[in-house]
């Protein structure tokens, strides 16, 4: 990403997250095609927490790490079970810290991927609820772009 806006690079493939929170920032990027899919975010609560989907985040600590694709994937479940951002407390961290927030009850849940996500799990017996994670992965798709002056030499459609 940092390579195409500095101008380094005319073409890269790129992760949803870095053009939902760096690209849509700037005008120098098209998006030409997307391929792949991966299933690797989630939300990772303790067995013994109440949460059974993702209605029950409203009032609870979150955990996760900005600008990522665990704060899309969180932006979106939430979206989709009518939670607004205002209703939970967001905390942030690093993928690596998600563990000992939860041992230590710093947070509720914690949002990541992959392999912390496995690591969390094994370690608490930690569960990814069923509404709240194994029928809410997104589809994290790769994006092929070009700088905008690249623009003129591919058609519109």
């Amino acid at each position: 990403m940092e390579s195409l806006i500095a101008g380094r690079a005319d073409f890269a493939v790129l992760v949803p997250s870095n053009v939902v929170y760096m690209g849509f920032q700037t005008d120098i990027l098209r998006i030409v095609a997307s391929s792949g899919t991966a299933y690797d975010d989630a939300v990772i609560f303790p067995s013994e927490s109440p949460i059974q989907g993702a209605k029950d985040l409203r009032g609870k600590r979150i955990g996760f790490a900005p600008s990522t694709s665990a704060q899309m994937f969180l932006t979106i479940l939430l979206g989709k079970a009518g939670v607004q951002w205002n209703e939970i407390q967001p905390v942030v961290l690093q993928p690596s810290t998600g563990l000992a927030a939860l041992k230590g009850k710093q947070v509720d849940a914690v949002v990541t991927w992959q392999p912390w996500r496995l690591n969390i799990a094994k370690a608490l017996t930690a569960r990814c609820g069923k509404s709240t994670t194994t029928k809410a992965f997104i589809r994290v798709s790769r994006f092929m772009s070009l700088r905008k002056n690249m623009r003129k030499s591919i058609p519109n459609d």
